[in-house]
């Protein structure tokens, strides 16, 4: 689930990334459609950075999962507010904007769905970690000889990572 959650959201962030390139070059069928519906052309370099922060924060986003989601609700409000405009205009081409619709819906569902699992850095650190390597004192007390002795054991980065969701034991460390 999780490789195809990458793949949606890398393709819907080039996506977006290539529409903003087309704002920002004012790319001539970009421009019609936009003066159809209404929109200034002085709005398309906003709108361009608009559609490159929301791509830029997917990307970010697949190792950041809130700042993932917060880009995928965003980019969702934005195409919504773009169809909507469109309607309000009677422009009833609204093939780009529903595709692009569509694409920030499927990653937000992904992303959602997708962090609840285990991140794959979780997975591989799991591996290597063995229940039985964590000293029990580690458990018991959280000393800084308990957490030095966890932290040998467990990547730190990792450790602070994964130890809520996947060692509920290690909570109080």
């Amino acid at each position: 689930m999780f490789l195809i959650y990458l793949i949606v959201t890398a393709l819907a962030a080039a996506a977006n990334l290539f529409s903003a390139g087309c704002d920002f070059v004012r790319y001539k069928k970009v421009s019609i459609a936009m003066a159809k519906a209404g929109v200034p052309e002085s709005w398309m370099t906003t709108l361009g950075v608009l559609k490159t922060a929301g791509a830029l924060g997917l990307l970010v986003g697949i190792g950041l999962p809130l700042i993932g989601t917060a880009a995928a609700i965003g980019l969702t409000l934005f195409f919504v507010a773009a169809i909507i405009t469109h309607l309000r205009a009677h422009d009833y081409s609204l093939g780009p904007a529903t595709f692009f619709l569509l694409m920030a819906v499927a990653a937000l569902a992904l992303r959602l769905a997708t962090s609840d699992t285990q991140h794959p850095a979780c997975h591989a650190a799991e591996k290597k970690l063995d229940p039985a390597l964590i000293p029990r004192s580690a458990l018991r007390s959280p000393t800084r000889r308990a957490r030095k002795a966890v932290a040998q054991s467990f990547p730190r980065h990792l450790f602070r990572t994964c130890r809520a969701k996947h060692y509920p034991a290690l909570q109080k460390i």
